[in-house]
C-alpha cells in the first residue's frame, strides 16, 4: 500500500471502525443453546448493561469448551433487566445472573480503602467481585471482551491442581501502576511480570483484602489509572502458585488494530483478549469467525 495513502487513511478508518455500530453483537441469537452445568469451578463473567450482548458471546464461547467442569455466573455492573434473563436463558439456560454490587457486599465488610475503591472507581466492582469470589472458593473469571476459539487444554489441566492459579499475559511488558508496585515492594510483594487480569484462575482465599487495603491508600490521587485494579490484583495473586498461559495461544495483541495490519490466525489460538484499542476487531473478525466455524466447534 502506498505509504502516503496509509498515513492519510489510518486514523479516519480507525475512528470509523471504533465508533460505528456492529449488528453482529446481537447475532448471539444464532448460537446454539448450551444448557448450563453445575460444575465444580464457578466461571464468572463481569459486564455492564451496555455490553451484555458481548458477555453472552464471551460466556458461550468458553462454556462450549469447558462443559461440565464449570458453572456459569454472569455479573452485571448495573441494574438487571428481564431481557437480560431471557437472553441468557436462550443460549445458556440455567446459568446464574446477578447484580455485581449486591453480590460483592453480601460477602462481608471490606477495609476502608478497598471499600472506597469498590464504590467509587470505574473498575472497583471488578476488584470487589474478585475478592468476594475468592472468599467463597476457587474460581475462573473473564472480562466480557475475551472470546475462546479452541479447547483450552492448558487451563483445563490446571483445574486438577486446586492450589494453582493462571493468567493471561500482556502482549509485551507489564502494565501496572508504578506507585502501587513500589508500595507492594515495601511489604515484600512483587506482581508477576506482564500479568493481565482479563482472564484469571484464582485459588480459594488467594486474595487478601488487608494487603489490598495497604496498596490502595491514596488511590484517588491523580492521575487515576485504568490499571489500578489490575496492579492490585496482580500483587495479590502473587501469593499463590501461578501459571502464565502461553502467550502464543492465549493472545492479547494489537494485531489488526489498523485496517492494513494482518490479524491473528484464529484457527491457531485458544482465545484472544480484545482490549480497548482492538475491541472493534472482536466484532469485525472474532465474532464472524465463530459464526463461520460453528459446525466445527
Amino acid at each position: 500500500m502506498n505509504k502516503i495513502v496509509r498515513k492519510l487513511t489510518t486514523k479516519p478508518v480507525w475512528w470509523l471502525e471504533t465508533r460505528r455500530p456492529y449488528p453482529i453483537r446481537n447475532a448471539w441469537t444464532r448460537l446454539p443453546a448450551i444448557p448450563a452445568q453445575n460444575g465444580s469451578i464457578p466461571f464468572a463473567v463481569l459486564t455492564t448493561p451496555q455490553n451484555f450482548n458481548d458477555a453472552l458471546w464471551t460466556a458461550w464461547s468458553w462454556v462450549r469448551f469447558l462443559g461440565d467442569t464449570v458453572r456459569l455466573e454472569v455479573y452485571v455492573d448495573g441494574t438487571l433487566h428481564d431481557e437480560m434473563r431471557r437472553s441468557l436463558d436462550q443460549i445458556l439456560p440455567g446459568s446464574g445472573l446477578f447484580e455485581a454490587t449486591p453480590a460483592i457486599m453480601a460477602n462481608g465488610n471490606y477495609p476502608p480503602h478497598v471499600q472506597s475503591f469498590i464504590t467509587d472507581n470505574m473498575t472497583g466492582r471488578k476488584l470487589g467481585l474478585l475478592l468476594a469470589l475468592s472468599r467463597r472458593g476457587r474460581f475462573l473469571f473473564s472480562d466480557a471482551d475475551i472470546l475462546a476459539f479452541a479447547k483450552p487444554t492448558e487451563l483445563m489441566e490446571l483445574f486438577t491442581s486446586p492450589e494453582k492459579g493462571a493468567y493471561f499475559l500482556e502482549e509485551t511488558c507489564s502494565n501496572f501502576v508504578d506507585g502501587i508496585v513500589a508500595r507492594a515492594a515495601r511489604i515484600g510483594v512483587t506482581p508477576p511480570a506482564s500479568l493481565n487480569c482479563g482472564l484469571v484462575l484464582i485459588p480459594h482465599n488467594a486474595l487478601s483484602p488487608e494487603i489490598a487495603n495497604e496498596l490502595l491508600q491514596g488511590w484517588q490521587t491523580p492521575p487515576i489509572n485504568w490499571v489500578i485494579e489490575q496492579t492490585v490484583t496482580a500483587c495479590l495473586m502473587s501469593a499463590a502458585p501461578l501459571v502464565a498461559l502461553p502467550r502464543d495461544r492465549y493472545v492479547l495483541s494489537t494485531a489488526r488494530q489498523f485496517y492494513w495490519q494482518p490479524d491473528v490466525d484464529y484457527a491457531k489460538i485458544v482465545a484472544r483478549h480484545f482490549t480497548g484499542t482492538t475491541r472493534h476487531v472482536m466484532y469485525l473478525k472474532g465474532m464472524p469467525w465463530i459464526l463461520k466455524n460453528l459446525s466445527k466447534s
